[in-house]
């Protein structure tokens, strides 16, 4: 401390012209060695003494704490239902609204930008606003924190300044080009997504907001591998008990979806006994389930035991889908979502979205849904972790035209079309090649640049000029949906056959 003391001085003096010195030393600072969760900060300092609170809090994801931290924050954030799920950075939080309570103090704290994401803000912000009334006073959008540490990844930061007092002049640092061009904004309000909107949170729903078809997870084995084959094992399964072919379906993951790759999967919903016993094979991967889910810690799991021959839990289409990977890069500048037809087998490592038209792919394809897919999913590291029930069923969407839907689905069969170039057969290349923020083909993108134009006229003639303007201009929207909680009808034409 008293290093960037004298730092400081040296720079000072270079602003006015005459050194700046304090020494003698006749200050030290009050450093109390503790855990900072554990002992009454009043204790430490009266608030009445205290002007400012900041500082760097541990960034510790909530999977990744040990029981010492869950401890820790069990009582820091008692009050919370869901604390569980909470980062370890967010008891700082909770201990300076505490402290502040009746005084002017105003606080700043680095924080990792999760707690700004999917469902953190409102299980933390809820209780800050209702229980301490706080109120975000400045913010400093995402940016990339550069660790020194030899071997350590960069870390994607926030800072959110707050207080009691309802400043009347707030801003928000913005950071879309790079962390040597930050862009400040003066705004009436900073919501605890970081963007210039009330201080409204946004809430897991079990439905969708607008007039949809619902999203859905897809079915999930818990068979400790017995029902799912690789290419080597169906072949010889196939070679061995020809018979055991028509249930055999592909599997499709998160990674056959993206990277090409190829698996299948027993699906016996509808195997006779009588089938069942002319396959030996399959009756011992079978007999197999049975073992592994009778020997389950989980009550229902061993409940399951009983149904052998069935997934654990089947979510099946009976037409054509679009596939959702549940996680994917963050680098990408869109979610690579894709059609499949219903001989294909969903796993729950994917969402899965039935009766659908091209408009609803274009919407979901476009850079206004990626912008609301960035502010409001959760993230697996860094990764996207998109969410049925707080991304996909809170997103507004437009009230279209039947001029601006057909724009909208011709936009997006171009997008398969372009697709359908590299994809097999007509090439060899996969979705994670197609989307590569590098390796995209030119074709592709003028593609999604020419849906993204179609889908932003769906809201406003306007374009926008930023994702933090798009997302803005979604969550009025949101609100105003939400307000009265009606649904509009969101116009639908029948899908022309989609390639790719």
């Amino acid at each position: 401390m008293w290093l960037m003391d004298h730092v400081a001085n040296v720079e000072l003096g270079y602003a006015f012209g005459q050194s700046f010195t304090r020494l003698p030393l006749t200050k030290a600072a009050n450093i109390v060695h503790g855990n900072a969760l554990r002992i009454p900060w009043a204790d430490v300092i009266p608030p009445s003494e205290c002007s400012y609170i900041l500082g760097n809090p541990p960034f510790i994801g909530h999977h990744l704490q040990t029981a010492e931290q869950k401890a820790d924050q069990h009582s820091v954030c008692r009050n919370i239902q869901a604390a569980g799920v909470l980062d370890f950075v967010c008891n700082w939080y909770m201990k300076a609204a505490e402290f502040i309570q009746g005084t002017s103090i105003r606080c700043a704290f680095v924080s990792t930008n999760s707690i700004t994401q999917g469902e953190q803000p409102g299980i933390l912000w809820n209780e800050l606003f209702s229980r301490y009334h706080l109120k975000i006073q400045f913010a400093h959008r995402t940016f990339t924190w550069a660790s020194e540490a030899r071997g350590m990844a960069h870390v994607h930061c926030v800072i959110i300044g707050f207080g009691l007092e309802n400043t009347p002049s707030k801003t928000i640092t913005d950071y879309e080009g790079g962390n040597d061009h930050p862009v400040t904004h003066e705004v009436p309000n900073i919501s605890p997504y970081l963007i210039a909107t009330s201080d409204t949170v946004i809430t897991n729903r079990s439905t969708p907001i607008c007039d949809l078809p619902s999203m859905k997870y897809g079915s999930k084995p818990t068979d400790g591998g017995n029902f799912i084959l690789s290419e080597a094992e169906k072949d010889a399964l196939l070679q061995s008990e020809p018979g055991a072919a028509k249930f055999v379906k592909t599997y499709l993951g998160a990674r056959e979806v993206m990277d090409g790759q190829t698996r299948y999967c027993l699906w016996l919903v509808d195997i006779t006994p009588q089938e069942l016993r002319h396959l030996p094979e399959v009756q011992r991967r079978v007999e197999a389930v049975k073992v592994f889910r009778s020997e389950s810690d989980a009550p229902t799991t061993r409940e399951y035991a009983s149904y052998p021959t069935l997934f654990r839990q089947i979510a099946q289409p009976r037409g054509d889908f679009i596939i959702i990977p549940r996680h994917t890069s963050e680098n990408r500048r869109y979610i690579p979502f894709a059609y499949f037809g219903p001989e294909n087998i969903v796993s729950d490592s994917c969402f899965f979205l039935p009766e659908t038209t091209l408009y609803h792919f274009g919407i979901l394809m476009s850079e206004m849904h990626m912008a609301w897919v960035s502010q409001f999913c959760g993230r697996l590291e860094s990764r996207y972790r998109y969410s049925k029930d707080i991304v996909y069923n809170n997103y507004p969407w437009p009230e279209a035209t039947t001029d601006q839907i057909a724009l909208v689905e011709r936009a997006a069969q171009a997008v398969l079309d372009a697709r359908a170039m590299f994809l097999p057969p007509a090439g060899t290349s996969t979705l994670a090649d197609l989307y590569d923020p590098v390796a995209m083909p030119p074709v592709l993108a003028k593609a999604h640049a020419q849906l993204d134009r179609a889908v932003e006229k769906c809201y406003r003639k306007e374009p926008f000029a930023s994702d933090r303007e798009r997302v803005e201009y979604l969550f009025a929207l949101y609100e105003k949906l939400t307000a009265p909680l009606v649904a509009p009808k969101i116009k639908t034409l029948r899908r022309k056959k989609a390639a790719g």
